[in-house]
């Protein structure tokens, strides 16, 4: 276990197996645990905005969200200038659920009035992309649900309502199978026999999705 008062910087940088979308070592997994919870220091965080932007990382937006979450769950994140930081990265990520998860860290500095203009844009890309990974993410109660609950404002209620909208039109044969707790994590919902059943049913689409449990109740324990 390693201490808190520790350079956990040092530490992760000796550690560093960070690649094809996973953390490969303990250690470093176990340093970015201690972040989300310990008071930052100014090196923590420059180098998790390091990480975030490596280009190593540029097609891995899970090992750049390992980096960012414990921005969202430290409460120290507030003490330091990164509001324009996650704007910008808001603007450039290209996959929905990790623009969720920027848009959760500018919502911690952002104005209500600073936030609609950028919700608006949010909207827009919901009604463009319809992927069901993403919004497996963001129609989980810890995705906009959670903005929702913690800041109130109706930009985001309206933002729900339009998550809301497009889910329904995914195929009901790609909804649940993930989806993430109160530290976003992710959670598998179904076994992996029955996900990977219900997506081969989903491509083939030969199957009405009403029938899609008796298709696979021997998965199912009674």
């Amino acid at each position: 276990m390693i201490p808190k008062n520790k350079n956990l910087v040092k530490i992760m940088k000796e550690n560093d197996e960070c690649r094809e979308w996973m953390i490969r070592n303990k250690t470093y997994e176990e340093c970015l645990e201690i972040l989300c919870t310990k008071p930052f220091t100014q090196e923590e965080v420059d180098y998790l905005c390091k990480k975030i932007d490596d280009p190593k990382h540029k097609n891995d937006p899970e090992v750049r969200f390992y980096h960012l979450r414990p921005f969202l769950l430290n409460p120290t994140t507030t003490n330091f200038d990164l509001k324009e930081f996650f704007l910008v990265r808001l603007k450039k990520s290209r996959r929905l659920w990790l623009k969720m998860y920027y848009l959760m860290g500018y919502a911690k500095f952002a104005t209500e009035e600073e936030l609609i203009p950028v919700i608006d844009k949010f909207n827009d890309n919901m009604r463009s992309i319809q992927d069901y990974i993403d919004f497996s993410y963001l129609m989980g109660k810890y995705g906009i649900k959670l903005l929702v609950r913690t800041y109130n404002y109706p930009c985001l209620h309206n933002c729900l309502k339009v998550a809301k909208q497009e889910y329904r039109k995914i195929d009901p044969l790609l909804k649940g199978y993930i989806t993430t707790d109160e530290n976003f994590k992710t959670i598998g919902l179904l076994p992996n026999k029955v996900s990977s059943l219900l997506f081969k049913l989903a491509l083939k689409r030969k199957k009405p999705y009403v029938n899609w449990r008796e298709k696979i109740k021997k998965y199912f324990k009674k």
